[in-house]
């Protein structure tokens, strides 16, 4: 896939946030519910797509930037950079989750330790079949 239809799509996922936020907002408002989950995810979403739209029209303004951006994303030590950002964010996620569970449990706080064990387990049930499905395609 050419980087300039890359681009187009993430434009596209940036106004579908542009669109859900608001919808999620006025939804938390209308339904007037008592947390505040769905109007700060509304205006993450809302957030997210004003920045990511202005960031992808500048690149797509500019063929100098374009070919900036493709160099930036393409590059070999990037890539490995963002890999191994991304092997510690699940080890750490893995360690502290994991440490916060036995905690949770000496202190009787066995719902709020029951679902972070769970999200480790899903973490890693996610990461065994993403492994099994890579080392059939590779």
């Amino acid at each position: 896939m050419d980087f300039e239809k890359k681009l187009k799509q993430r434009l596209l996922t940036a106004r579908i946030f542009l669109v859900a936020g608001p919808i999620l907002m006025a939804v938390s408002v209308w339904k007037g519910l008592d947390n505040e989950f769905f109007f700060a995810w509304g205006t993450a979403l809302l957030v997210n797509g004003i920045v990511r739209l202005r960031q992808y029209r500048k690149v797509m303004a500019s063929p100098e930037a374009m070919r900036a951006q493709e160099i930036a994303e393409t590059d070999e030590r990037n890539i490995m950079l963002a890999n191994k950002a991304k092997s510690w964010a699940f080890f750490w996620y893995v360690l502290i989750c994991g440490t916060a569970v036995i905690v949770l449990e000496f202190m009787g706080k066995t719902e709020l330790a029951t679902l972070l064990a769970f999200s480790v387990c899903a973490l890693i049930v996610l990461y065994w079949v993403g492994y099994h499905v890579l080392k059939r395609k590779y």
